[in-house]
């Protein structure tokens, strides 16, 4: 399956370059909100990235958004400020702000420009201005409606928003190495997420293990491995935290092998986080997963 987006995010900073995003383009619907987002690479080590969400609300030709951080509330967009140094992500979401935009969803086609402030720490601000985006065609990969595996995923959790994990969503896919982000090596991408149906129906919370596909069943300390395996767990909602793992432990029992394009990825996972933009650090414990891919074209 291919990510299909094209286009771009730019924008105005207060800080000292401007962003151009043209990596890592994606457009996609996640239930209540159109998200679209893209990565300016600034190294081979850091790159930065923008997200926001528009509410859904059919072709909109201009229409004027105000930007908030109340994900509570679906009627204003939501705008997200990500700092990546390696795997360690650093969201810092808007709290204010505005967007205009044209959506055409029979051209799939969105348009605009934006604006939003972020707080940063040490009492910072970060201003981005003189924003505009323009993309094409959806992102089938990421829509929440699409789950193009099954499985299972349970963990214990502790320091973060959520005492346990138990997705509901699945994707097992074979990717090529990425230059700007995620691994540079092919892999398997292990992504999993627990998803709401109630109301709002919202992405509550994911994991998602990379896994380079030349490694086979065994067990890996992820401190030694960060150029072959990647782990990271991510709080959607109620507030925007990245926790990529530090230290811990990955024990493969099953991989689909090198030069397939399906099958079974099933293994244990505990590790501490990195500490997040919002100053706290996750464990996670316990975790049993089971991912079952349906079979894909090669």
């Amino acid at each position: 399956m291919e990510i299909t987006t094209t286009g771009f995010i730019k924008a105005d900073l207060s800080e000292a370059f401007n962003f151009h995003g043209d990596k890592e383009t994606s457009l996609y619907r996640d239930s209540h909100f159109w998200v679209a987002n893209s990565a300016h690479e600034k190294d081979d080590w850091q790159s930065f990235l923008i997200f926001l969400r528009i509410p859904v609300e059919g072709d909109v030709a201009n229409k004027e958004y105000s930007i908030d951080s109340d994900y509570l509330n679906l009627a204003t967009a939501k705008a997200t400020w990500v700092d990546k140094q390696g795997s360690n992500w650093g969201p810092f979401p808007a709290h204010k702000g505005k967007i205009e935009v044209t959506i055409d969803t029979k051209q799939q086609t969105v348009t605009g420009t934006f604006n939003f402030t972020v707080s940063l720490p040490e009492n910072k601000e970060l201003v981005v201005s003189n924003g505009s985006l323009d993309m094409k065609d959806f992102d089938e990969v990421r829509a929440t409606s699409k789950a193009d595996a099954t499985g299972t995923f349970t963990a214990a959790l502790e320091g973060g928003a959520y005492k346990k994990y138990s997705a509901n969503q699945f994707l097992l896919e074979a990717r090529p190495g990425n230059p700007v982000v995620g691994l540079k090596v092919p892999h398997w991408l292990a992504w999993s997420q627990n998803y709401s149906d109630g109301e709002p129906n919202r992405s509550l919370d994911i994991v998602t293990i990379s896994f380079a596909r030349d490694l086979g069943p065994g067990t890996y300390d992820l401190a030694l491995f960060k150029e072959k395996i990647l782990v990271s767990y991510n709080e959607i909602y109620p507030g925007a935290a990245g926790y990529p793992a530090q230290s811990g432990k990955l024990v493969v029992e099953e991989v689909p092998a090198n030069g397939s394009t399906h099958g079974l990825f099933t293994g244990r996972l505990e590790f501490i986080s990195e500490e997040a933009s919002n100053g706290t650090r996750i464990t996670f414990q316990n975790g049993v997963f089971t991912f079952d891919s349906n079979p894909q074209t090669p």
